[in-house]
């Protein structure tokens, strides 16, 4: 057939060579089929570069065969803008079919390490824009950068996403299986469909010269034979495009196909556990680092100022250099009272330090939710009267450029959450009776607080009552501890009564070495400046050390201990010094600040460190750190994994949440405050990295609890803004302190709550299970429903939730992430 089809190349009608190899193709395909009678699946998979978008498509997409593409939203929109007609043509194949557009974000960004908001709102936004630029969405999540996690399989079910591609195209990690396509299952027991047959490089010879092995092993072995193929921007090999024209002829060698039609054909050959944490792993540090210096900017040998102050309502904000937000540690809260349990135009990301951006963001996004928060209390008091449809555009534009990366400046996030407060502390005073200038502290978290505050210009002490727990002026600067409870409020007057006496001091603050309140004692290392040791009332043993080190090696030496406070209210203790090289050369220059604040079991540690010797190299060798150490090598460690405790052996384990470590029943928590990255050494030291190669920010504020039931909650309070609205009247009818909505398990975590869209009289609110218990729970409210349901992250309703007078029941699983909405109207 083949030389009938040569010589009718030469003859007068040279259609008849394609006749006389389709013959061939026949002869061969009927060969094949005797040994395997079944479709052999081939899959094309093209990941396509945003610096290189004018490229040619592989030849599938020319000749007419499947093409899976792999693009994140945000690459189709810049494909639009610079190639409307590569867009229009792309739109068409995917209309017929031909196509497959694989992915699901909106940014190929590290969600891994981001706070659940923000993956979510990932998730969401590139569905939105898949939709506008596609006509449909994405059915098949899949990524060009690794970012999985364990609960991904449940962040996908609730934007509507059954299906994955469950594969590493970096050096990232993660599990590996042996069938083609895995039901692979979150910790709750949502699962999805995974794609999980690693492809071959169409651009290397080594691909088609083992080609037979290739096809024997997947017929032998795999529960449906499948090839897959992968293109990532250099040109494929000649034999490719002949694979590709024997298919037009015949599927000799299988039938291509996409992700799609392949998944509806092919069920799960692996039914797997859910995976452990350690199972993924990407170096975003690496690639972050190499960014930074590839753009100039490293850490500098000069000393550069490291605040900006700015004065919103009496409070003391700070920003550092580089941008990195820094609220004193005075606002930055801890959990819980002890022992209770889319813009048109398209957004140009802003380049973000290597481990300082994860905690702007953090700060950044909880800001945002703050005000998000505020609105759904003033909705659920208001109802349909109190919608503001311009405020909630304002916020969403301020979402979408804070999760884009986009500059944002610290003030406009300030005033857009300064507005809502004052919305919300007018209605919740609308029938004060008593006339008189106060505070009103708002509370967006779903526990109670004891927050930290310093105001300027109160004349005097303030009486110990009520939501007020500690106060101290320190010349016209006022310090107080105020109790907020859940989703509420808490009002004090701004001057005390006449002869109001200062607090008397229950307990020594702070002296020459220590800090200390009723939850723990600090003592600070007089040769070294770092922290000696921090102990518990009742045992007394030595839980945690920490001292600043220059990696691979250095010294740290005190120059200066000093106490600067001593309560009432707050123990503070500041030291300075430098860090040697061996030859006793300065590395870098240092100042901590620890404090411990009355009522507060959070250990605050500010560390502002200032490189004279910049790191330089592989960023996990080279970096200035935070090193932790513990007493015992049996202790275990664990880290948060979306609010998750995880017990991780990994020597680098990833997490800006927080790591506990635990021995016995108790349990010592470090809180990064949305610092990411941490490095191992031996069984009971651990560094958390402050300035790697390339980073410019110089402060870090950090954190160290005790025996915490719900870390969780600590690490969500430490990052969570103290809304203050200054009153002139007050307090309000119900009292000084109370409640707007109250959740009665400490085991849900409030990540966000938002107005019902459309000014409907509603709320929803996202709860995350963080414990790993499954329990009833319910929510009571302002006002008494009318109506309550379940939905998932796109307002789609699952099940109906019981109403009793003003609460709302539901059941939330281990792990589950739950979306109730609530209905007053």
């Amino acid at each position: 057939d083949v030389q009938q089809a040569a010589a009718a190349l030469l003859g007068p009608e040279p259609d008849a060579a394609r006749r006389h190899l389709q013959s061939a193709a026949e002869r061969l395909l009927a060969a094949r089929e005797v040994l395997y009678p079944v479709t052999i699946h081939l899959i094309d998979l093209y990941l396509a570069d945003e610096q290189r978008l004018d490229e040619p498509w592989p030849a599938t997409f020319a000749l007419g065969l499947p093409l899976n593409v792999i693009a994140s939203a945000s690459l189709l929109e810049k494909l639009g803008r610079l190639y409307p007609e590569r867009l229009a043509t792309l739109r068409e194949r995917v209309a017929g079919d031909l196509v497959e557009v694989c992915g699901g974000p909106y940014q190929e960004r590290e969600d891994a390490l981001l706070p659940v908001e923000s993956q979510l709102w990932n998730l969401l936004k590139g569905q939105s824009v898949y939709k506008q630029l596609l006509d449909q969405e994405v059915r098949i999540f899949a990524r060009k950068r690794t970012s999985a996690h364990p609960q991904l399989p449940l962040f996908l079910n609730t934007v509507g996403l059954s299906r994955a591609v469950l594969l590493a195209f970096d050096d990232g990690v993660v599990p590996t299986y042996h069938g083609t396509v895995t039901s692979w299952p979150s910790p709750d027991g949502k699962q999805v469909e995974a794609f999980t047959r690693a492809p071959y490089a169409a651009d290397s010879p080594q691909t088609f010269f083992h080609a037979a092995h290739y096809l024997h092993r997947t017929i032998m072995q795999d529960h449906a034979a499948t090839l897959a193929f992968l293109h990532r921007g250099n040109p494929a090999v000649p034999w490719y495009r002949d694979w590709l024209e024997l298919s037009r002829l015949s599927p000799v060698l299988g039938q291509w196909t996409t992700l799609s039609r392949y998944l509806n054909e092919v069920q799960p050959s692996e039914y797997a556990h859910a995976a452990s944490a350690d199972e993924f792993h990407a170096d975003y540090l690496s690639e972050r680092c190499q960014e930074a210096e590839h753009r100039g900017q490293g850490a500098g040998g000069k000393r550069q100022e490291s605040e900006v102050g700015q004065e919103v309502e009496g409070i003391k904000q700070s920003e550092d250099a580089a941008g990195y937000v820094l609220p004193p540690p005075s606002l930055i809260p801890d959990t819980q009272k002890a022992g209770v349990p889319a813009p048109e135009l398209p957004i140009t990301p802003s380049p973000s330090p290597p481990v300082s951006g994860f905690a702007r963001h953090v700060r950044r996004r909880r800001r945002i939710d703050t005000a998000w928060t505020l609105l759904a209390l003033h909705r659920s008091l208001t109802g349909t009267a109190g919608a503001d449809p311009e405020l909630e555009r304002r916020l969403t534009e301020l979402e979408d450029r804070v999760e884009s990366g986009a500059a944002v400046s610290t003030a406009e996030l300030e005033a857009a959450e300064k507005q809502v407060a004052d919305r919300l502390a007018r209605r919740l005073l609308a029938r004060a009776k008593d006339e008189g200038p106060g505070y009103l502290v708002l509370n967006p978290c779903s526990f109670a607080r004891r927050v930290a505050l310093e105001l300027e210009g109160l004349a005097g002490p303030l009486p110990i009552a009520g939501p007020v727990k500690a106060c101290q002026i320190d010349g016209g600067k006022g310090r107080l501890v105020v109790e907020v409870p859940a989703l509420g409020f808490a009002w004090f007057p701004r001057v005390g009564p006449p002869g109001t006496p200062p607090q008397t001091a229950r307990m020594r603050l702070a002296d020459n070495r220590c800090v200390r309140n009723e939850f723990f004692e600090a003592e600070v290392d007089p040769a070294t400046g770092g922290l000696k040791a921090i102990r518990d009332h009742r045992t007394r043993l030595n839980r945690l050390g920490q001292q600043l080190v220059y990696n691979p090696g250095s010294t740290m030496r005190v120059k200066e201990v000093r106490t600067t406070a001593n309560g009432p209210a707050l123990g503070e203790i500041i030291s300075e010094g430098a860090l040697l090289d061996e030859q006793e050369q300065v590395l870098a220059t240092f100042r901590q600040r620890f404090r411990a604040w009355l009522g507060r079991p959070v250990l605050e540690m500010r560390i502002e460190i200032y490189p004279e010797r910049p790191p330089t190299g592989y960023a996990w060798h080279s970096y200035y750190g935070a090193r932790f150490a513990w007493r015992d090598e049996r202790a275990l460690l664990l880290r948060g994994v979306n609010g998750t405790p995880t017990i991780t052996s990994h020597t680098r384990p990833e997490t800006p949440d927080y790591l506990e470590v635990r021995l016995g029943r108790s349990n010592t928590v470090i809180l990064p405050g949305g610092l990411p990255f941490h490095q191992r050494h031996g069984g009971r030291m651990l560094d958390v990295i402050l300035v790697p190669p390339g980073e410019t920010a110089h402060a870090f504020e950090l954190g160290i609890a005790l025996d915490r039931d719900y870390p969780m909650q600590t690490a969500v309070g430490m990052v969570t803004p103290v809304p203050l609205a200054e009153v002139a009247q007050g307090p309000p009818h119900v009292g000084a302190a109370g409640w707007l909505f109250h959740l009665d398990v400490p085991n849900l975590v409030l990540t966000g709550l938002r107005p019902a869209p459309g000014g409907v009289d509603g709320v929803i609110a996202r709860l995350l299970e963080c414990v790993g218990h499954h329990m009833p729970a319910e929510l009571r409210c302002p006002r008494d429903p009318v109506r309550a349901g379940v939905e998932d992250a796109r307002g789609s309703p699952l099940l109906d939730a019981s109403v009793h007078g003003d609460a709302v029941g539901f059941e939330a699983a281990p792990g589950e992430l739950v979306h109730v909405r609530v209905d007053f109207s």
